[in-house]
């Protein structure tokens, strides 16, 4: 993550947010700053309540978290 400088850390929805909040723990250990920028839909789409309940509206979804946690 350091030599390529990776800031923000992307998980799919199916693997516990706890697994990559230790990856991100141990690399500010290590003195390199960074953090979750969210979760993301690849497979699969989110709930009917969610209004992610499709590929086009989960994909939105992925497009807006990212945007948002690169500060664009």
């Amino acid at each position: 993550m350091k030599d390529r400088n990776v800031t923000k850390v992307f998980f799919e929805t199916t693997i516990p947010e706890a697994t990559i909040n230790a990856l991100v723990e141990a690399a500010n250990a290590l003195g390199h700053q960074a953090s979750v920028g969210g979760s993301l839909f690849s497979d699969a789409t989110g709930s009917f309540e969610e209004g992610l309940d499709t590929l086009m509206r989960a994909m939105r979804h992925n497009i807006e978290t990212i945007l948002s946690a690169l500060g664009e």
